[in-house]
């Protein structure tokens, strides 16, 4: 499905070792799949006497025409053995 390719590199720091274990990354600006990046839809004028069309806002992005893709990493132990 997608399409731009980022590379994460993930390595737990100190953070992650004292009680934040959660890490949310953020890559913005990528064009609405729905819409296309135009923001809207052609729809049907529910008026019945009217004959065209109108334009509405897109479910996905909300009208913007952009979409955030969000990653969250929440760090724990392996299940592997204790090498202790």
């Amino acid at each position: 499905m997608s399409k731009i390719k980022e590379t994460i590199e993930l390595k737990p720091d100190h953070g992650c070792t004292r009680g934040a274990r959660d890490e949310r990354l953020v890559s913005s600006g990528h064009e609405c799949p729905e819409c296309h990046g135009n923001g809207f839809h052609w729809a049907e004028d529910p008026d019945p006497c009217s004959h065209g069309s109108i334009k509405e806002p897109c479910s996905v992005c909300n009208g913007t025409g952009k979409v955030d893709a969000v990653v969250t990493v929440h760090w724990q132990a392996s299940e592997g053995r204790s090498k202790v």
